[in-house]
């Protein structure tokens, strides 16, 4: 059984049990080859501002702007005018604008000379992993302008952000090749799109530039450092931190200096702007100490999506910390809606799941919006088929949270109970894992909807064995709801010891 393989236990699965049906894992989708012509690149550009944002169409088109102004402008520009408005407010219908000449020069020279000026201003670039993007796409609107390249350096392979380390190579190459400087936020974005590789490596050592010598050294030494995520305990102080009394996190330490310096090349130069010494200032905050990260300033009002997971495709738990604040606000009394979309798509990075990526799922168990708590559940299920959960440590955190009010033992109940329907082993584990915290002292109001669910897990999974927390409980008078799924829990479970009589009194009425 999975559940049992991710415990690292060896069981037989009794006749007549449910076998869980988990989801094929995630494969890599290659993205589509670049668009050949200024027509191919306006037919996807009005698909795209038609529909909703998505990460890999982005790319392509951010990438296919920066192709065809350096190939022939003026065909774009003809191309793209049936598709963009007079007004243009949408993002890549501004970057489309600024390909064609339609947003002058000068203008987006002031953006670069002033952050009160920002071409890129919205929603989705709060915060450290908003602000990159943003300073990516402020550079990209340069060069779009003034600096034609011939192509991006961090132009994905694959749909879920990853860059082929010898593409990059084979791209850097030929930025030497014509004597193009590579920007430095484009190529802080490929490094770390790209895992270590030492076949490539080798060939980056053929590299002259200071680019090449870093991303040679980056390809030796194994791409960006992991690191741990250390719990935050509920009740620590930190500025600006929303809700910080009744709220946990998990923090990393960042890189350090000598790390940070992988980054480190050459700027580009734009007149009345002085060159930043060292790595761009939003890779230090990108990737440096994560404190920020949980900040009210950093949370509120921002949207992780598809574009957020594909800064760190490699690094799943980095980037789940780092939206952590965002998926506690989803499970906070006046949910907000959407955050916990995020989590399919950090699914389908790579990386192990760490403390931070079992704290997220965590939140998003208790989730206030249906669709998001489906959406946890599609995340649970993928990594269950990667086999990179640990369900004791999901149940783990799953009760800290519990405990403080941040995650309600309804909602669980209602995740767990849809988790369940195609994986009732897996979820069977976490319960088992969960259950003796949840019963141990006075139950929270709700506690006895997750005992139904556990019985339906057990019952369906084929769990056996007695666990104390269940047996006591179901030795308890009365007859509320979570003493009489106790009793059916215990019973399920072999337990033959005698239960707790119907009578009841006032405490017990008062639990779920």
């Amino acid at each position: 059984a999975v559940a049992a393989e991710l415990l690292g236990v060896a069981v037989e699965v009794p006749v007549g049990t449910v076998v869980d049906r988990l989801p094929e894992p995630p494969r890599p989708v290659a993205v589509p080859a670049p668009f050949g012509t200024p027509a191919e690149l306006a037919e996807e550009l009005a698909a795209a501002l038609d529909g909703p944002e998505e990460s890999v169409a982005f790319e392509r088109i951010l990438d296919g702007l920066v192709r065809q102004v350096w190939t022939d402008r003026d065909a774009l520009a003809a191309a793209l005018a049936p598709v963009l408005t007079e007004h243009e407010w949408r993002l890549l219908g501004r970057l489309a604008e600024i390909a064609t000449g339609a947003v002058p020069r000068p203008r987006v020279l002031r953006a670069l000379q002033s952050r009160q000026a920002r071409l890129f201003s919205a929603w989705e670039f709060r915060g450290g992993i908003g602000e990159f993007l943003a300073a990516r796409l402020h550079e990209t609107a340069w060069r779009l302008a003034a600096d034609p390249v011939p192509f991006l350096l961090a132009a994905p392979s694959w749909c879920n952000g990853a860059l082929e380390a010898g593409e990059l190579v084979a791209r850097l190459a030929r930025y030497e090749e014509l004597g193009v400087r590579p920007g430095p936020v484009d190529f802080a974005q490929a490094l770390l799109r790209t895992a270590g590789d030492a076949q490539a490596a080798a060939a980056a050592e053929r590299l002259t530039s200071a680019a090449g010598r870093q991303l040679a050294a980056w390809l030796r030494e194994g791409g960006l450092p992991r690191q741990s995520a250390v719990p935050v305990p509920a009740g620590t102080r930190r500025p600006g931190v929303r809700a910080w009394e009744g709220r946990r996190y998990s923090e990393q330490p960042g890189l350090t200096e000598q790390q940070l310096a992988r980054f480190a090349i050459p700027a580009l130069p734009v007149p009345g702007v002085e060159p930043a010494d060292g790595p761009p200032d939003a890779v230090r905050t990108l990737l440096g100490p994560t404190a920020p990260f949980h900040r009210r300033s950093a949370v509120e009002d921002s949207a992780p999506g598809a574009r957020w997971t594909a800064v760190l495709p490699h690094h799943r738990e980095e980037t789940a910390l780092r939206i952590t604040g965002q998926l506690a606000d989803s499970a906070q009394d006046t949910p907000v809606r959407g955050h916990p979309q995020v989590l399919p798509l950090l699914a389908e990075t790579g990386g192990p799941c760490g403390f931070a990526v079992h704290q997220a799922l965590a939140y998003g168990l208790g989730a206030g919006h249906a669709e998001d708590r489906s959406a946890t559940v599609d995340a649970l299920l993928s990594l269950a088929a990667q086999r990179q959960l640990d369900p004791a440590a999901l149940a783990r955190e799953t009760l800290e949270l519990l405990a403080l009010g941040a995650v309600k033992p309804n909602r669980l109940a209602a995740t767990l109970a849809e988790l369940a329907d195609p994986a009732p082993q897996f979820t069977w584990s976490v319960l088992a894992a969960l259950l003796p915290g949840l019963l141990d002292g006075p139950p929270p109001r709700g506690a006895g909807d997750v005992l139904a669910v556990a019985v339906d897990c057990a019952r369906r999974s084929g769990a056996r064995g007695p666990i104390d927390a269940v047996t006591r409980t179901a030795a308890r008078r009365g007859s509320t709801k979570l003493l009489a799924e106790a009793r059916n829990l215990a019973a399920l479970l072999g337990d033959r010891r005698p239960t707790g009589s119907m009578g009841t009194d006032n405490e017990e009425r008062s639990e779920a």
